[in-house]
């Protein structure tokens, strides 16, 4: 599977919002995220940056919303 995201649809998210693109809950994101919070770093205030954004979707594989596959499916499905 091709694991390139969908860059343009970044934007910084809150930790409840990413952990809603996962499937997931907080404390769930959070024990995944711990192993990479020296490569994500701290949020600013409750947001993460696009930045670190695109840091967890690499670490973790961007969700199924962000595959590149799936947003060019959709994209040909929606007229």
């Amino acid at each position: 599977m091709n694991t390139t995201f969908v860059k343009k649809d970044l934007r910084p998210y809150t930790k409840k919002e990413i952990a809603d693109l996962y499937g997931r809950s907080v404390t769930s994101l959070t024990t995944m995220l711990k192993p990479y919070n020296e490569d994500i770093g701290k949020k600013i205030g409750r947001y993460y940056t696009v930045t670190q954004v695109s840091i967890i979707f690499k670490k973790l594989n961007p969700p199924d919303c962000f595959l590149k596959d799936e947003y060019q499916a959709n994209k040909h499905t929606i007229h």
